[in-house]
């Protein structure tokens, strides 16, 4: 019995042994063949764990992503390759940095353009299957994609609105409140208001306060975080699990495995905030709730009250996932350009001066009634403003490098060949 199990246990170490010469190899040559193509690697190591440092840190302070120079230190130049090549997840991934592949990812060649199963990996455990993430040969994927359209259709986005001024308004007069002696960190106080403002769209006003159970990924410790600040944290967190655990991206099964205290307590955290937002769904779904944000004509405009009217979402987890997605879409971006428009205004004076001038007179016109008066129509006509806000997205981008894309027919990028389950990026923080 003893000679059997000690038989078998010499063939699974030997299969394993081949497993992993078969990857080498594997990724050895794929390595190769993007060399040839004018792909210029990174070094291994440090470089992985600067990258999930420089990650982190950009979640965390909205400033410009420093890829750029970590990348040019670990090949000691002064430019940057236009093709880079980055051992991440276990496989060669290939980050453009250059404008000259736009057209191609995004026009030419966009028809192949579809969402790597990495992009799923990396967060599914607390984003599940989620639109953005989808697959376009996924038959869910067009179904999804109208039905989330045509929540944003113009009638709808002008009764959005309002909500985006009242907890806008709600939140400056708290903090004039305060008094102008009070120093208030700028990120922080977007990053609020954005946040109460998506969730209130998605889910409706009234969740905005409510308060859930949270566990501290570092020490443990156990408090509540009311649902924008719940779902703010969450994405830090899961940046926080891989800065701290490099294995996850060589080995991406590892990320749906609770191993480590980290892990475990992130766990907890998600079943907890998709448990909320689950429950205010069926809440929704039974009748037992009713107030969301309404139409005139009484339709459904905040995201949950739509999306229940959709035949394509089968299930409430579907629901809650696109939720979640929206979020982060909808709330970090925004709030990010916000800060940084703030911060480019105050160091640059002059500019700062044509903002005043071509807002100041809208805000005198509207004062006694903001709520009705400042309506779409009128911010239009900001045309400086939206100069600045167009410029500070291309200076100073929300989101620093684009999400993990593929390809669904074999095909040529830039003179990089990919084929199916080929992983890319493009970095957008380092392209002007």
């Amino acid at each position: 019995m003893w000679e059997a199990l000690f038989f078998a246990a010499k063939c699974l170490f030997g299969a394993g042994c081949l497993y992993i010469l078969y990857f080498i190899v594997k990724f050895e040559l794929r390595k190769q063949e993007l060399q040839r193509q004018g792909v210029v690697f990174l070094p291994y190591f440090p470089i992985l764990s600067d990258f999930l440092r420089v990650i982190y840190q950009s979640m965390k302070d909205p400033s410009r992503f420093p890829f750029s120079p970590m990348a040019k230190r670990a090949l000691g130049t002064d430019t940057l390759p236009e093709k880079i090549g980055i051992c991440l997840f276990g496989m060669p991934l290939v980050m453009f940095t250059s404008s000259s592949c736009l057209d191609e990812i995004y026009t030419t060649k966009n028809v192949y353009h579809s969402k790597h199963k990495l992009e799923r990996q990396g967060a599914k455990p607390f984003v599940g299957e989620n639109i953005v993430s989808m697959e376009t040969d996924d038959p869910n994927y067009k179904k999804k994609r109208k039905a989330l359209s045509a929540a944003f259709f113009k009638n709808k986005v002008a009764k959005m609105t309002m909500s985006v001024k009242e907890h806008t308004l709600r939140k400056f007069k708290e903090l004039q409140a305060k008094g102008s002696e009070n120093r208030v960190d700028l990120n922080l106080f977007t990053q609020n208001v954005q946040a109460s403002i998506i969730v209130s769209i998605l889910v409706g006003q009234k969740y905005c306060d409510q308060e859930i159970p949270y566990v501290d990924l570092i020490d443990g410790s156990q408090k509540t975080l009311n649902l924008p600040d719940y779902l703010n944290q969450q994405m830090l967190d899961i940046l926080y699990r891989f800065k701290n655990n490099p294995l996850l991206m060589a080995i991406p099964s590892l990320i749906e495995k609770p191993i480590f205290a980290v892990d475990q307590r992130h766990f907890a955290n998600t079943k907890a905030i998709r448990g909320a937002i689950a429950d205010i769904i069926n809440k929704r779904k039974s009748g037992e709730v009713t107030e969301g944000l309404k139409g005139d004509d009484d339709s459904e405009l905040d995201l949950v009250g739509m999306l229940l009217q959709e035949e394509s979402y089968k299930s409430v987890d579907e629901i809650v996932d696109d939720i979640i997605v929206m979020f982060i879409a909808g709330s970090q971006t925004v709030q990010m350009v916000t800060t940084n428009l703030i911060t480019n205004m105050i160091e640059h004076p002059e500019m700062l001066k044509r903002f005043r001038a071509e807002t100041e007179p809208l805000m005198e016109r509207v004062k006694d009634d903001i709520m009705n008066k400042m309506t779409i129509e009128e911010v239009e006509e900001l045309e400086f403003t939206k100069m600045a806000y167009m410029e500070t997205l291309r200076r100073d981008p929300s989101i620093p490098i684009s999400s993990t894309s593929t390809v669904t027919k074999p095909c040529t990028i830039n003179g990089v060949s990919f084929k199916p389950g080929d992983p890319f990026y493009v970095g957008i923080s380092d392209i002007q």
